[in-house]
């Protein structure tokens, strides 16, 4: 392709090839795969597409297929990939329809313990997980590996994704020993079958330190790290260290450093995923403004450690960010899901000056402005980090700050009416929240 940026749209970067061959058109990408048939895979770096460009592939994907019959293999086939797609970018709502109606074909047109079948069925329940509906998500995926277990036996490849999802999912609803159990089995079968540097492999490692801090990171902190920077250190050989799973990596063992005490390594290695995600998303997408928020939590952290709140010098971060969210990859490869960290296990935040009077000067006025901003960042990152959409998120951090939800303590004790007075209208974000902080305090 000759044309600039500005002439056939933005350039994306959407599989794991680097250099000049890391950046493409997505229109002409698009033409591309449409020439050659796979919408899935890049041909360079042999690696699926990931991010927005895999959505618009895998959409165009299926309106070739809608061509085709009902019940051919191939339209099947279309109809999962944009399910899997969707989900992957957290657009649950949409993700959940089409598995639904991706999971009736395949069991009317394949059975229910058709291995195509149950590969839906785990991907369906990834979907429900991300919306929140960690209940039924459970089943389903207990459904899928025990089906898997029974047919093929407990190291088959399938049987190894169906129970690297069904651990994500215990780990989510907070059965943590139980799934980090079944991620141990997961990492030391795919290890003998497939090899310590497979893919595969090094997501389920990064799998298991998430699950194994989520135990607590007292006893299990130290193997965390040890097993986060494996997983970094061979996503970033295999994927390059800007591609996205790599940067989730990234960013689970900055948080995991973080609730250790090592603030000051953890805000280096944040801000190192924050300028890569500057680099390949831009400043305004999503997860690069979460990244942006956690960076400023982590940096509060390091700099509360070094002095009063406020006077340590720490590094700018943008004023609007997220924490980089967790990529689905799929019912075949892992899904790495430590993207909400747990913060109260992190140091103490700036909290508000308690009973201070206006008359003590403008020094201390501005010491106190400084102690409630920073803590209006920290329930801002809390309500990211519970996977709350950025405006909403907010719009109702300083609201709750105002109230007097200014801690982890004090947030604990919202119920759902609470949420619903403070505008939290959607209640899969007032469910999210709520478990969310129920797991801070465990």
């Amino acid at each position: 392709c000759l044309d600039g940026a500005g002439e056939a749209g933005g350039l994306a970067s959407p599989c794991a090839c680097r250099g000049s061959a890391s950046s493409v058109h997505e229109a002409c990408l698009l033409e591309w795969c449409q020439r050659k048939g796979d919408f899935s895979a890049c041909s360079i770096c042999h690696q699926r597409y990931v991010g927005p460009t895999a959505v618009a592939l895998a959409r165009r994907r299926m309106q070739q297929a809608e061509q085709l019959r009902a019940e051919d293999p191939q339209r099947l086939a279309a109809q999962h990939e944009l399910a899997k797609a969707l989900g992957s970018e957290g657009r649950f709502a949409e993700s959940i329809e089409i598995h639904r109606r991706s999971l009736a074909e395949h069991e009317r047109r394949r059975g229910r313990e058709h291995p195509d079948t149950l590969a839906v069925l785990s991907s369906f329940a990834h979907a429900l997980s991300g919306a929140g509906r960690q209940a039924e998500a459970l089943k389903l995926h207990r459904r899928a590996y025990e089906a898997m277990s029974s047919s093929h036996g407990e190291d088959h490849a399938h049987t190894l994704a169906a129970g690297n999802n069904l651990a994500l999912a215990l780990s989510g609803a907070g059965h943590h020993e139980e799934g980090a159990a079944i991620l141990r089995k997961v990492v030391a079968g795919r290890r003998c079958t497939l090899g310590e540097e497979h893919l595969d492999t090094l997501n389920a490692t990064g799998n298991l330190a998430g699950a194994l801090s989520r135990c607590g990171v007292t006893d299990h902190g130290n193997e965390a790290v040890e097993l986060f920077q494996t997983a970094l250190s061979g996503l970033g050989r295999i994927l390059g260290k800007d591609h996205a799973n790599t940067l989730t990596v990234a960013t689970n063992l900055a948080t995991v450093l973080s609730e250790m005490g090592r603030h000051e390594e953890a805000a280096e290695c944040q801000s190192e995923t924050l300028a890569a995600q500057k680099r390949t998303l831009g400043e305004d997408h999503l997860r690069t403004r979460r990244s942006a928020a956690l960076l400023g939590l982590l940096q509060r952290a390091a700099a509360a450690v070094d002095g009063p709140a406020g006077t340590a010098s720490a590094p700018t971060a943008p004023a609007h960010g997220k924490q980089a969210e967790a990529s689905a990859m799929g019912t075949g490869a892992a899904c790495i899901t430590r993207d909400r960290p747990t913060p109260a296990r992190c140091a103490d935040p700036p909290r508000r000056s308690g009973g201070a009077g206006s008359g003590r000067g403008d020094g201390h006025t501005a010491k106190r402005r400084r102690e409630e901003n920073g803590t209006a960042d920290m329930v801002l990152a809390l309500l990211l980090q519970a996977g709350l959409p950025f405006e909403e998120a907010e719009r109702c951090a300083p609201q709750l700050v105002a109230d007097g939800f200014d801690s982890v303590p004090a947030l604990r004790t919202l119920g759902d009416t609470d949420l619903v007075r403070r505008t939290l209208a959607d209640r899969i974000h007032r469910r999210r929240l709520l478990d969310f902080l129920a797991g801070c305090g465990a």
